[in-house]
């Protein structure tokens, strides 16, 4: 009888030993699939927020784009105004149409500015400065031609050369800044698109998780 109790000790020894390590075993797994199911939902949590990020930039972006469409609208407008103008000066007539709208290049500052928070591409921003820039530079030399006009009505002949020469100089700053706009728009149009397919990846790679 005695010489079978340390046997049974050691049985069950090693059976609450081995039920010690199964347990062990259990806990872990358990901790490694909350682990790895805590690590999935972060990366899917830090993607959703990249993609709505990148289409919010999208957004601005052709914000952006169309706000320089309607100015370069009205560039347009300013250039064929301007070369009528011209023409009139060079006959010496009075009845010269006066541009009296202006360009608040404000608002393409502030354009700017909420395209470079999203601190994604240095191109975009640097193209809506440049516009900024000739833009307030048009809207200065468009008061000044205001008044050249006014006073080349009161006085044709004794303005008219000043006032074609200041006519051909700011057509000439016109039409390039025409140009610079021109150029701004796919440069905003390609950050857009590529904003859009990166967010689109973004997306793809979440449904498959």
């Amino acid at each position: 009888m005695h010489f079978f109790a340390p046997q049974i000790i050691a049985q069950a020894d090693t059976c609450s030993f081995g039920r010690f390590i199964e347990l062990c075993g259990s806990v872990l797994i358990g901790v490694g699939t909350a682990m790895f199911a805590q690590f999935v939902a972060d990366r899917l949590h830090k993607r959703r927020s990249l993609k709505q990020q990148l289409m919010d930039y999208a957004s601005v972006l052709s914000f952006a784009k169309t706000e320089l469409e309607f100015y370069l609208e009205k560039l347009e407008v300013l250039l064929k105004d301007l070369k009528n103008a011209r023409d009139e000066v060079s006959f010496e007539r009075r009845g010269i149409v006066i541009p009296t709208y202006d360009f608040f290049p404000l608002f393409l500052e502030k354009t700017k500015v909420s395209v470079s928070q999203f601190a994604r591409s240095s191109q975009p921003v640097e193209s809506l400065g440049k516009c900024h820039f000739e833009l307030a530079h048009v809207t200065g030399r468009l008061n000044q031609v205001k008044d050249v006009l006014a006073s080349y009505s009161k006085s044709p002949a004794a303005q008219r050369t000043d006032a074609g020469s200041y006519l051909n100089g700011f057509i000439s700053l016109v039409e390039n800044t025409d140009k610079l706009f021109k150029e701004s728009l796919p440069v905003l149009d390609d950050e857009a698109q590529r904003a859009r397919s990166e967010a689109a990846e973004l997306d793809r790679f979440s449904n498959i998780m």
